[in-house]
Formats: structure tokens, sequence, C-alpha cells
């Protein structure tokens, strides 16, 4: 997860590092090179925060199930603790499904919804 975190700040720090490295060479730049550096951007700073999200939802779920392991083993086989304890792996992967969804969506829009 700290990974995904200091990717964030870091892409930022790295695109305007170039772009203050373009402002300074004083290299000319078309309107390709602005669309092509602008997507990429755009499109690993989507790609990290869906990780991101996907990851803290992971963690969600493990402290979820991990309390009620722990704490409530009274109430684990009445619902809706049981369908989430029985069925934590299902839930991530659905999850997953629906974030690389979503981020499929928006690089699609990011590198093909431009005119």
């Amino acid at each position: 997860m700290k990974i995904f975190a200091w990717g964030i700040p870091a892409l930022f720090v790295i695109a305007l590092a170039i772009i203050l490295l373009i402002g300074v060479t004083k290299l000319p730049t078309g309107d390709i090179f602005e669309f092509f550096f602008f997507s990429s951007i755009f499109a690993l700073l989507v790609v990290l925060m869906i990780n991101l999200v996907n990851q803290f939802f992971f963690y969600m779920v493990d402290t979820v199930v991990s309390f009620h392991q722990k704490n409530n083993t009274a109430n684990l086989d009445r619902q809706p603790v049981k369908f989430l304890v029985s069925n934590q792996d299902t839930l991530k992967r659905a999850a997953t499904i629906i974030w690389f969804l979503g981020s499929a969506l928006m690089l699609y829009g990011i590198w093909l919804g431009k005119k």
C-alpha cells in the first residue's frame, strides 16, 4: 500500500520536473507531444489510484472479517456476518472486477475520448 501512496506524489513530481525541463531548455513541443504526455500522466494516475482503492478495499474486508472472528464469535453464523466471512474472497474478486471495468472506462476516455 505504501508503494501506491508514494507513487502518486512521485508521479506529480516527475511530471512537474519534465514540464520545467522543457520550459528551461525551450524545446519546441507540439500538440501530439502534449496529448501523449498528459494522457500518459493521467493514465498512470488512474492506474495508481485504482490499485490504491483496491488494496484499501482488501484491507477493509480483511479487517472486518478478523474483527468478527476474534470479537464476535457468537454471531458468526448469523447474517450478514456469515455472508461476509464465507464470501470474502468472492467479494474481493468482484470488487477487483468492478475497479478494472471502471479503470478501463477511464482509460478509454483518456486515450480515445478526445477530439
